[in-house]
């Protein structure tokens, strides 16, 4: 179904499932031994290229290109918007995604990580105040003398 989330596949289909066999599958399988019908699953999924850039056009673009605002100023990891935490484009995001298809069929402990910025960032003291008003430095985000850096890659732990 549309809109539906991959991880209700455990919670609904599959307990439809071993429903199936424990009604109609042979007794080695858990049945009543009195058909032998055998219940298979599959799980069609869609071209990895297609997924991954509909999943950043969905989620991850918006994040990545919206304006860092004064109130976004010390806030930190995944609360900054932005090219420094989100990377710079669709390459850069999806390099620090991997197996998107098979954490979407994890569930909600997987697919969460897809969600956050692949970057630690943090607003550092600058004595160049003087914003980039004119784009000649798009990388480059300071608000009322803070600049704020990429420091490094975030370690996703779970």
């Amino acid at each position: 179904p549309d809109k539906w989330p991959a991880e209700n596949f455990i919670g609904k289909v599959l307990e439809d499932v071993l429903a199936l066999k424990s009604e109609f599958g042979a007794a080695s399988d858990g049945g009543d031994g009195l058909a032998s019908c055998e219940v298979t699953t599959s799980v069609l999924i869609r071209d990895p290229f297609a997924q991954y850039l509909s999943f950043y056009e969905y989620y991850i673009r918006k994040v990545q290109t919206e304006e860092i605002k004064p109130e976004h100023l010390n806030k930190k990891w995944p609360d900054v918007p932005g090219k420094e935490a989100w990377g710079v484009d669709i390459a850069e995001w999806a390099a620090r995604v991997h197996d998107m298809q098979t954490r979407e069929l994890l569930g909600d402990k997987c697919t969460g990580q897809m969600r956050q910025p692949g970057y630690d960032v943090e607003w550092v003291e600058t004595s160049d105040t003087i914003p980039d008003v004119g784009g000649s430095n798009p990388g480059r985000t300071v608000i009322n003398g803070k600049e704020l850096k990429r420091v490094g890659e975030h370690v996703y732990h779970g």
